[in-house]
């Protein structure tokens, strides 16, 4: 591709690391006074397109940042960079000319406008790249971890554990480690890159290897690693101790690097076009991310459109609204509360201490991947959720904007929802992790505390009950709880005349009440 108009030529010495933090934010200002950008067409989906040109001997990285071009008129004529920014004066010689798509680079880091645009189709990108170049080292490395795992053959979970009794084993796992390590994986926008991609090669060091062929191995490697670990009583463990003293690395920094590796190699086989956003953001919640709100926005490409959150980046849209207007998106475009059931059920949430009203999803606290992709039950597994004989409802949800009712200076959202009170009066019973109401419900209770003014209620839309605390003009959510009586046969205790041809308690057979919960 020739040099054309409206192009902007730069040279970067092979020596010389960028400028501020990496393009991280606009204060980059050498190479914003070398790079000048036109605003992109957004109506047309225009990207730009990074030419790396030929080595010319000058000891320089040469590249021309091309006029902004339509997505659809370059359509796997590019490559596209996923990659976690590492040491600048890693570089190799370049001997052909090179289309790149590179999201610091062909993104205006200093128009939030169009990094809030471009953003928003991401995935289009990625997903019309020829290749995406999966970069998993950020310094200097021969890449020996790469390079053991290629030479894996069949057999290979036996292959793996005699591999632990011979010296150059060892090593090749200690350097494998090195591959499970790489902060690549922990980057919250390669997720979304790494969904979408039709073909993806893995650069590690001088090795590099397809997805297609690197996934049979790499699951199973993963299992064995984590198998081997978490259990003292595996032929693994101590083989797996002793390399782990032999490497850099703790029990704790690999467990939570495979989690991470597993769970996402496992996303990618299930993921579906258009698939729902609440499993995208638990996979997605132990990445990490320079501005959190991308630990949601980096997954919204992935998800359907008809949950409609725009990402925005403007200084106003913290973190804490992004939350909110995330939880109440998922609300009203399913018209359900499942969503609740993906809070925390070890914490209650009556004090949330980020000050996050109680009904909402802290999608940017860190979550145990592997127990996720690897148990039957997302919500059993991870949340603690247990499934009661309640009828799947509408949740017929709306919010409006209050004063905040410990203070009342600040403004929240309230979400209006309609309910069943089940109990009061909640007292502790002999038994340690069971209470009982005054209406005799039996509630299982472990590791939080209940106060006797609390109140159980089933919410339509839910698919557990909840304990609520009043409050000014409403309820809290305290935290979702296993009432015993609803896990139970219904159609022969109090809820008989309740439940419909399933067995199922049929809330719109009883007493509705709108309640408010802040």
């Amino acid at each position: 591709m020739d040099k054309e108009a409206g192009s902007s030529s730069f040279q970067i010495k092979a020596n010389e690391p960028p400028g501020h933090d990496i393009f991280c934010t606009p204060e980059n200002s050498n190479f914003f006074s070398k790079v000048h950008y036109q605003d992109l067409n957004s109506n047309d989906r225009d990207i730009r397109l990074l030419k790396i040109l030929p080595d010319s001997g000058s000891g320089l990285v040469e590249g021309e940042l091309l006029p902004s071009v339509r997505l659809a008129d370059v359509r796997k004529q590019y490559l596209a960079l996923s990659y976690c920014a590492g040491n600048p004066r890693n570089t190799k010689t370049i001997t052909d000319d090179l289309l790149l798509w590179v999201d610091q680079i062909c993104i205006n880091q200093a128009n939030l406008a169009e990094r809030s645009h471009q953003v928003g189709f991401m995935r289009d990108i990625y997903q019309n790249s020829k290749d995406t170049l999966i970069c998993l080292s950020v310094s200097e490395t021969e890449g020996h971890g790469m390079k053991w795992f290629i030479e894996l053959e069949q057999d290979l979970i036996q292959h793996l554990l005699k591999e632990h009794s011979h010296e150059s084993g060892a090593d090749g796992w200690i350097a494998f480690f090195h591959i499970l390590k790489s902060p690549w994986w922990d980057r919250a926008w390669v997720f979304q890159e790494f969904m979408v991609s039709s073909r993806v090669i893995f650069l590690f060091g001088r090795h590099s290897i397809s997805y297609d062929k690197m996934l049979a191995f790499l699951v199973g490697i993963c299992i064995v690693t984590h198998n081997s670990l978490s259990e003292t009583s595996s032929p693994g463990y101590e083989p797996f101790k002793r390399l782990l003293e032999r490497s850099q690395y703790s029990l704790e920094e690999i467990e939570k690097a495979v989690s991470k590796v597993y769970s996402m190699n496992i996303a990618k086989g299930k993921w579906v076009q258009d698939a729902g956003l609440k499993n995208l953001l638990v996979y997605n919640s132990s990445s990490q991310a320079s501005d959190p709100r991308d630990k949601i926005y980096s997954v919204l490409g992935l998800a359907h459109p008809g949950y409609g959150i725009v990402p925005n980046y403007s200084p106003e849209n913290d973190a804490d609204k992004v939350l909110v207007e995330t939880t109440r998106k998922i609300i009203m475009c399913e018209d359900s509360l499942n969503v609740l059931t993906y809070l925390d059920h070890s914490t209650p949430h009556y004090n949330n201490e980020d000050g996050l009203p109680s009904w909402v999803v802290n999608w940017m606290s860190n979550i145990n991947t592997y127990e996720y992709t690897h148990g039957s039950s997302i919500m059993k597994s991870i949340t603690g959720y247990v499934g009661h004989h309640v009828k799947a409802e509408k949740a017929d949800a709306s919010f409006s904007q209050l004063p905040h009712p410990e203070h009342p200076e600040r403004i929240t959202t309230a979400l209006e929802v309609w309910g069943v009170f089940l109990d009061d009066d909640i007292q502790k019973t002999t038994l340690d992790t069971v209470y009982k109401g005054s209406r005799d419900h039996s509630i299982l209770a472990e590791r939080y505390a209940i106060e006797s003014s609390d109140e159980l209620w089933i919410l339509c839309g839910a698919l557990e009950p909840f304990l609520l605390r009043k409050c000014q003009g409403g309820y809290r959510l305290v935290i979702g709880v296993q009432c015993l009586e609803l896990l139970s046969d219904l159609t022969k205790g109090e809820f008989k005349d309740f439940v419909d041809g399933a067995g199922d308690l049929d809330m719109r057979k009883m007493e509705l009440t709108r309640i408010r919960i802040f």
